[in-house]
């Protein structure tokens, strides 16, 4: 009976976290390399898990609020880059996405500084010091 009951909450949670994200479109993202401590003999980067997972939700809410802004095809990239090398995160994501939306703004005022010239309006009088006809 108690494995029938884990059962049933676990798919509750798996359908909770389907239909957050399907509301949200934000993919659901594993955190659990991303935030774990770090063993202290090693000498790098050390990782406060508390303060890490926190980072890491902030950047999720972020994503929530502004997934519609992205376009589709910046949202699929950047996931899979968010994805890559088995330690997800919704910070790379969210700085991912930003960055392509700074790129395509660049690129849209490039367009924009080197469109063609407006064309003068044409001369109505003859300049001074030009040989006559």
């Amino acid at each position: 009976m108690a494995l029938r009951t884990k059962a049933v909450s676990a798919l509750i949670l798996a359908l909770a976290a389907t239909a957050v994200t399907a509301q949200s479109g934000v993919p659901t993202l594993n955190l659990s390399g991303t935030c774990r401590a770090v063993d202290r003999k090693d000498f790098s980067i050390q990782v406060d898990p508390q303060r890490c997972l926190k980072t890491e939700n902030e950047a999720r809410a972020k994503l929530v609020d502004d997934w519609a802004k992205y376009p589709a095809t910046d949202r699929n990239l950047c996931t899979q880059t968010a994805r890559m090398g088995g330690v997800e995160s919704y910070v790379q994501l969210l700085t991912c996405l930003e960055l392509e939306h700074e790129l395509a703004a660049g690129r849209s005022r490039q367009n924009q500084a080197t469109s063609p010239p407006v064309a003068a309006p044409p001369m109505r009088t003859r300049p001074t010091g030009l040989p006559g006809q």
